[in-house]
């Protein structure tokens, strides 16, 4: 029987170096892996309070997290020394946050507004804390489920649901200051749950859920304005016969659209996701497994494009580089892992925030750090003897 061959590992920076190893000989030549580490989490909220619905950004390498709890709002974030204290906002629920170039922060969500439902704005930055709400929709009608995008120019983008008319529908609003905002319904938009985000010529992409009539399973549909109307709505995930629900919308660094959103297939929730080509919504690419259901996918697009979704008691993770990896487990939680953001930074790092019950029953949130790294991984090209 011939010696066992050996893999000798060696990291130089960001270089993974394997070498297989017989007796005398070992070859060497370099292909493309992928690995990606994830901290143990920290406890924003620290509440007896029931906390939910966060909303996190990266801002200047820092995160920053908004969340609600009782239907207050508590913002918290890092600092040099650790992370500051938990800051009340003031009242309101469904926050949804953005930054700009400059470093602040742009806050939209739901409070009661002259005894209706309205979407509220408002901005944050560092030595200023946070201004005086502003009201962004202003109907007579329940305004719900706010999504906001910053562009380049520093323009704000928002995009909720209002029940001014007979059917729910998606309007966009937009404003150079946050002060004085522009409004008016996406057309063709009859929906619920709108994502917005805005391409570098600053103009808005909005994904939605809707279905074709009112018996119908839910589509997801997406529009976008080409600088004097809103296109045609076209259905992402083309299942007229199966429920897809909880659309994401975002753009990644070549400017090209990708859509998200858990598919209801032989009893059993999936997630699929699909590019924007030229020509069209790609194939879906579809995460499955049998006997469970994939809940709660969302995407952001830093240095690279990340996905993360819940399964059973598990927050996962994937990363794509041409194509998508394995995915990994960010945390596992017996208690339950609920509504999971993503938040990266331009250092190839990426939050993962999310809500978990603690031994009350009451939602704390949790954020974790993990970072994507491509490595070199040296296998058999030459052969050389080892003195």
């Amino acid at each position: 029987m011939g010696l066992p061959w050996r893999i000798w590992p060696h990291i130089i920076g960001s270089v993974l170096i394997a070498m297989l190893v017989y007796p005398w000989i070992a070859w060497t030549q370099p292909v493309a892996a992928m690995a990606s580490g994830w901290m143990d989490p920290v406890n924003l909220s620290q509440s007896t309070a029931d906390s939910t619905s966060p909303a996190a950004v990266v801002v200047n390498g820092r995160l920053h997290v908004v969340w609600e709890e009782d239907g207050q709002l508590y913002h918290r974030y890092q600092t040099d020394t650790g992370w500051s204290a938990t800051v009340a906002i003031g009242s309101g629920s469904e926050p949804a946050l953005a930054a700009d170039g400059n470093g602040q922060l742009h806050l939209v969500y739901v409070d009661v507004f002259g005894g209706n439902a309205e979407i509220l704005y408002r901005s944050w930055k560092a030595g200023n804390g946070w201004t005086a709400a502003v009201n962004v929709s202003r109907t007579t009608a329940a305004s719900a489920t706010p999504d906001i995008a910053v562009s380049s120019d520093g323009r704000l983008h928002v995009v909720w649901v209002d029940d001014a008319l007979t059917d729910p529908w998606v309007f966009y609003a937009a404003s150079s200051d946050g002060l004085v905002w522009e409004s008016s319904p996406v057309s063709d938009a009859f929906g619920t749950g709108p994502q917005i985000a805005v391409d570098a010529a600053g103009r808005p992409h909005v994904l939605w859920v809707e279905p074709y009539s009112f018996d119908d399973p839910l589509e997801v549909f997406y529009t976008r304005w080409t600088g004097s109307e809103w296109t045609l709505p076209e259905d992402v995930s083309n299942t007229p016969t199966a429920n897809s629900i909880k659309g994401v919308l975002v753009l990644d660094a070549k400017g090209t659209p990708w859509a998200t959103w858990q598919e209801k297939v032989n009893g059993r929730w999936q997630v699929w996701t699909a590019p924007r080509l030229t020509t069209g919504w790609g194939a879906p690419s579809v995460l499955a497994q049998a006997g469970k259901d994939l809940m709660e996918p969302v995407l952001a697009a830093g240095s690279q494009l990340v996905q993360a979704w819940v399964i059973s008691d598990t927050l996962q993770v994937r990363w794509f580089d041409s194509r998508w990896g394995v995915p990994e487990t960010i945390w596992q939680d017996p208690d339950g892992i609920t509504q999971p953001v993503l938040a990266p930074d331009t250092s190839g790092d990426v939050w993962a925030v999310w809500s978990s019950p603690d031994d009350t029953g009451a939602g704390e949130i949790f954020a974790s750090r993990g970072r994507w790294m491509r490595f070199r991984l040296y296998l058999p090209l030459h052969v050389r003897r080892v003195p």
